[in-house]
């Protein structure tokens, strides 16, 4: 009996290693270990229990994190706008997991972002409007729903252009420190971010209706180097395929 007890157990360990969801691997192992646990106690072998005891609550730990995370979630009627306009890649847990690292202001008529510096802190227009300047000329207006200066808050590269609150605006606001432990703490979520601001862009691309770069990102791709003009006969859908695709083979290099 106990021979099939511990060869049970083993086979359950095989199994987690070729399953690709993470809480059923969990599960596997937790059950597979509890056996071996059983097993190691009718043969007096006490060193096997008590670290095959340690795995399960380790991998028990795991279960109820996962479970936690997965949970269903209902976004605040505030942020339901905002998810659907520019988080919709995450699920609504990890959408509040990236918003409460931030932090709310408000503004009136106030210098947002400054041209020809490097910005710290990552900013999302909630509400109100904002000029966007390049050496004293305004040269765009952005609705809510943009992410501002995110590309040099990536690259660490200067800003190109200034930009100004019209009137009064509502920002979440996250630091560099902020997202950097995120990116330590989390990194698929991290990366997950990142689509979320090369959507971004992208929708700034699109925004101008024409078949040339934006004139808001001109400088402030960098390395990223997406500030080409594009061939007007091109369709929206392939436009934003070329644009996304070497924003994402961009990434490793530009953010490491």
């Amino acid at each position: 009996m106990s021979e099939i007890i511990v060869n049970i157990g083993y086979l359950l360990m095989l199994a987690a290693f070729v399953v690709r969801d993470m809480l059923r691997l969990r599960v596997l192992l937790v059950t597979a270990q509890t056996l071996l646990i059983g097993y190691a106690l009718s043969q007096g072998a006490m060193a096997v229990a008590f670290w095959n005891a340690l795995f399960v609550g380790i991998n028990g730990f795991q279960v109820y994190g996962i479970l936690k995370d997965r949970r269903e979630v209902t976004l605040p009627e505030s942020l339901q706008g905002v998810f659907r306009t520019s988080f919709a890649q995450l699920t609504p847990q990890e959408f509040l997991k990236i918003w409460n690292l931030g932090i709310d202001q408000e503004k009136t008529d106030d210098l947002l972002v400054a041209e020809g510096t490097v910005e710290q802190d990552l900013l999302y227009l909630v509400s109100g409007e904002v000029v966007v300047q390049r050496s004293g000329s305004t040269i765009a207006h952005l609705g809510s729903g943009y992410f501002l200066a995110e590309m040099s808050f990536l690259t660490g590269e200067e800003t190109n252009a200034a930009v100004v609150a019209k009137g009064d605006v509502s920002l979440r606001i996250w630091s560099r420190k902020s997202l950097e432990q995120l990116r330590l703490r989390d990194s698929g979520l991290f990366i997950k971010f990142q689509n979320v601001l090369g959507a971004d862009i992208v929708r700034k691309f699109q925004r101008t209706g024409t078949g040339h770069a934006n004139p808001i990102m001109e400088k402030s791709w960098g390395e990223i180097q997406l500030c080409t003009s594009f061939e007007s006969s091109g369709t929206e859908q392939e436009r934003e395929t070329e644009i996304w695709t070497e924003y994402s083979e961009s990434q490793t290099h530009c953010l490491r």
